[in-house]
């Protein structure tokens, strides 16, 4: 894979974790990492891939579509009349790009609600955030060899600070959130290797 920088496609590069979901996504990097059967996707629309990350991060089943909308179209000057029509056009681009069976789709009983099929994606940050918390039970059993394997594998797929640099645009509270994740993903990466050091691996 690829990165073509120029505007307004956006390809990613990086596609070499070959996984039972066909959607891959890696966000421990300087730009995000999208992938379909180690092919990059590429988004004709900046505001759908992060729509994408944030769906993908809060892994929730059902989300709130005014919720979205405020998050990521307050900022800017966007006029309400415009916000909705947006948005439709995000998840529509989504559609387009995910195909069938890991797409976020609108549920037609309630057009208010957003569902988003979690099963079909791995996300690096949702297995790093796993996988390091199981060994952080652990506990005194890190002495275990079988441990040591382990987080160094963990630790593998701390690439990158979260998004580092990378700007995911909407309002203040998308930037805070952001910032919230980066740190606190590096918080338990952080704990992670100390309790490595305690047990001397």
């Amino acid at each position: 894979c690829t990165t073509i920088r120029a505007q307004p496609i956006i390809m990613s590069e990086g596609c070499d974790h070959m996984t039972t979901p066909p959607l891959e996504v890696r966000l421990f990097a300087t730009e995000p990492v999208v992938c379909r059967e180690g092919e990059a996707l590429s988004f004709s629309r900046r505001d759908a891939l992060h729509l994408l990350i944030y769906l993908l991060v809060e892994q929730q089943d059902v989300y709130d579509r005014s919720s979205l909308v405020s998050l990521f179209y307050e900022k800017g000057g966007t006029t309400e009349a415009k916000r909705y029509p947006r948005f439709r056009g995000v998840v529509h681009d989504l559609r387009k790009v995910l195909g069938d069976g890991f797409v976020p789709l609108e549920a037609k009983a309630d057009a208010k609600k957003l569902v988003f099929n979690h099963a079909a994606v791995w996300l690096d940050t949702a297995e790093f955030t796993r996988r390091a918390q199981a060994l952080l039970n652990i506990g005194e059993q890190s002495s275990n060899p079988a441990f040591a394997q382990e987080s160094e594998q963990t630790l593998a797929l701390y690439r990158d600070h979260f998004l580092r640099g990378y700007d995911l645009g909407g309002s203040d509270e998308v930037l805070f959130w952001q910032e919230a994740q980066r740190a606190q993903l590096a918080e338990l990466r952080h704990r992670l290797l100390e309790q490595v050091v305690r047990y001397d691996i």
